[in-house]
């Protein structure tokens, strides 16, 4: 590795919020390969309590959604983070038209749930809880091996804020 490719990594990993520290090779380094996954956008940041409209676009591309040695993949998704009320739990929905596959993950600190299917309301749903005063990523997708949708696929998330003791 060359000084000025050693610069160019180290304004990278600045610019991804790398925060270990980095010190110059001593000796060259015979790869000059390096792979850098696709920089994601921004979070849409859900309220308590609140449904929002979306859909899940055919962009090529798929996502690592999981912890580590148990990953899921995801095609099409799309991202959002929640922070729970102190005083109740929050149930997320996830709700779309047609045949194609969706899948629900919630990532809290690390620990990834996936929606499960909720039976009943005659439209494909997906349903988690969250518990109370947590901070979440939740991510809708196409999940791998499915291909993601040749057509948009419009969904709805609602976040229902649940009473005490529910």
């Amino acid at each position: 590795m060359t000084l000025r490719t050693f610069g160019l990594v180290l304004v990278l990993a600045a610019a991804l919020g790398c925060r270990e520290s980095i010190s110059a090779p001593t000796q060259p380094i015979q790869s000059t390969a390096f792979v850098f996954s696709r920089i994601l956008p921004p979070p849409q940041a859900l309220v308590p309590g609140t449904t929002v409209s979306d859909g899940l676009e055919n962009d090529g591309s798929y996502s690592y959604v999981g912890e580590a040695y148990e990953s899921d993949y995801c095609s099409a998704c799309k991202f959002y983070t929640l922070r729970t009320p102190a005083d109740g739990d929050v149930r997320i929905d996830v709700q779309w038209a047609g045949t194609p596959q969706v899948a629900l993950w919630c990532d809290r600190a690390g620990v990834i749930t996936v929606g499960e299917p909720k039976t009943g309301s005659g439209t494909p749903t997906l349903s988690l809880t969250v518990p109370r005063g947590s901070e979440i990523r939740l991510i809708v997708g196409t999940p791998f091996p499915t291909k993601a949708p040749a057509v948009r696929v419009a969904f709805t998330i609602a976040s229902i804020v649940l009473p005490s003791g529910t």
